[in-house]
């Protein structure tokens, strides 16, 4: 089950987990997992991730990928450079540079780590796919009384959130479609890119088109 728009300071699993075990009959939850506000910490480690798996393409075989060996070894190759070498660096950068690259990319995720930031999205695991259908009946209401916060929809008080919010609850996708590192994005973001998409197909499509017709 996916719950949208919780409560920016929800980020406890815990709590979730016993907010569904103590106000719902026979459920049990076996996994919750909280998905904050960290896009920035994500795209870092994978930009991250990417220079690592370059450098290691560059280093001699079996030469360790620690950073204090990749230091010494960028170290070396810098000291050995001319100006011609430094100049080619800037157009293709190599080791010293990546290396370089790592560790801004390093020190920047370890700050981001310190921040607090909020929930963005609950995904509940029942034990049962009867119980998560029977959940979804009792939490389930309209979009527009989600967001007024309508709690008279909602025949059991116990199933509000804190009980005082109701939850955007639906059944989540399965986990291979779901693009974890977009998972935050705003709506409006994800609009824009899919009609940017969209256009830039249709233009593709109408220009082929114009192109088989003036061949003709």
């Amino acid at each position: 089950m996916h719950c949208l728009c919780p409560p920016k300071d929800a980020i406890d699993p815990g709590g979730w987990k016993n907010v569904f075990e103590s106000n719902c009959r026979r459920v049990h939850v076996t996994v919750c997992t909280v998905s904050v506000g960290n896009d920035l910490i994500v795209k870092s480690l994978a930009r991250r991730r990417e220079l690592m798996r370059q450098t290691d393409v560059m280093l001699p075989p079996d030469e360790s990928l620690g950073m204090l060996n990749i230091s010494k070894f960028a170290a070396k190759i810098e000291k050995k450079r001319h100006f011609w070498d430094t100049l080619y660096a800037k157009i293709v950068p190599g080791i010293p540079e990546l290396f370089g690259q790592v560790v801004v990319l390093t020190s920047k995720v370890k700050g981001l780590a310190q921040w607090s930031r909020p929930a963005n999205n609950i995904f509940i695991t029942f034990e049962t796919e009867s119980t998560q259908q029977r959940v979804l009946r009792h939490l389930s209401v309209g979009m527009i009384h989600v967001m007024g916060n309508n709690t008279s929809k909602i025949s059991n008080p116990n199933h509000l959130f804190r009980g005082e919010k109701l939850s955007n609850a639906r059944e989540a996708n399965e986990p291979s479609t779901i693009r974890w590192t977009d998972l935050n994005q705003k709506r409006r973001n994800i609009w824009y890119t899919q009609l940017q998409t969209t256009i830039a197909s249709v233009g593709v499509i109408a220009l082929i088109a114009m192109f088989t017709a003036f061949c003709k």
